[in-house]
């Protein structure tokens, strides 16, 4: 560890943090690269704004003052929003918790960052596809061998409520068709894996698309979806799907524009978590499916109805004040008050 009269560098630990310490606590290689990005964004901070070299730079420096001028550089240098912002303030504060485990005389500045407070984010209405939505996109693929592809990618998207990265990781031997409730093994964050129940009807598809596209012995793809190029079978790129995903989704707006103008695959996630928890399935259930540790991350995600919130009102109104008044009904006092 290298010292100096106040203390470590702020970068001592930081090659084993990002190629040690995170792949092994299961953290994906899209998480890892958020976390170095982070390192790198302060890094620049730190000799553009502070003229303090990498190899100069020491945790004694890192004060709360600093982290807040950061996160105003990133804001007015980098036009970062203030959901970023805080994803990095986050990242950075995860690496000094992790050099305090090595160096204990860290703990103090540790403690001293934990009290910077994250950026307001304005709360927005997410978007979400209703059951017709999706219906509708799904028939506005074409009938040829890659538009059932496509379509089958949707509807398992959507069927399953996984990420897109958990639909391109998928193999043949994760789906089990056969078994008494059929099941689909998905590989999410973490390397961390969950079953998630297929449907009848998606259970039809599948089949029709293995059918189709793997009982060729000359497919040489374990991969559940995948592309030819040259003759050569190629795992399908997420910004693959979105673009076919945004192209159907436009075909369908015309003939229905209650689909939102920007359609994205994690939508087709989020829609279906919302019509399970609308349709009755609890919060924990619906947390299970999506794969989330925390129900506070699956709170995001499901959006009760007006039908939904209409019913809980009805539900708790007080009774007794709907009956017609009986002076209505009475002509005689009615004409009496009139002096008739």
């Amino acid at each position: 560890m290298k010292k100096t009269e106040k203390g470590p560098l702020f970068f001592f630990c930081t090659f084993d943090y990002l190629n040690s310490y995170l792949p092994n606590s299961g953290m994906s290689r899209h998480t890892i690269s958020s976390y170095s990005m982070a390192l790198t964004l302060f890094r620049k901070f730190a000799y553009s704004e502070l003229g303090i070299s990498c190899v100069d730079l020491k945790f004694f420096q890192c004060t709360r003052e600093c982290l807040y001028s950061f996160m105003k550089w990133l804001d007015e240098k980098r036009g970062n929003c203030p959901s970023s912002r805080n994803l990095r303030l986050a990242e950075l504060k995860a690496y000094v918790e992790y050099a305090a485990d090595i160096d204990i005389s860290l703990i103090p500045i540790l403690n001293e960052l934990l009290t910077v407070r994250p950026c307001q984010v304005e709360s927005s209405i997410r978007e979400i596809l209703s059951a017709n939505n999706m219906e509708m996109i799904v028939r506005s693929t074409p009938n040829t061998k890659r538009g059932y592809r496509d379509k089958t990618i949707i509807l398992f998207q959507y069927e399953t409520a996984c990420r897109i990265s958990e639909v391109l990781s998928v193999t043949v031997n994760d789906l089990f068709l056969d078994a008494e409730v059929p099941f689909v093994k998905l590989h999410g964050k973490g390397k961390k894996e969950r079953i998630v129940p297929l449907s009848d009807n998606m259970v039809y598809c599948l089949r029709n698309y293995l059918e189709e596209f793997h009982e060729d012995k000359s497919v040489q793809s374990n991969t559940l979806f995948y592309s030819v190029r040259g003759g050569v079978c190629h795992k399908l790129g997420v910004r693959t799907v979105q673009v076919f995903l945004k192209k159907y989704a436009e075909k369908a707006r015309k003939d229905d524009r209650t689909i939102p103008q920007n359609v994205y695959t994690h939508m087709l996630r989020r829609s279906k978590a919302t019509e399970l928890y609308r349709n009755g399935m609890s919060l924990e259930l619906v947390s299970g499916v999506l794969g989330h540790e925390q129900l506070e991350t699956t709170r995001v995600y499901t959006k009760a109805s007006p039908e939904m919130m209409k019913s809980a009102i009805e539900k708790t109104s007080l009774k007794g004040f709907d009956e017609k008044p009986e002076w209505l009904d009475k002509e005689e006092l009615l004409a009496k008050y009139f002096g008739i």
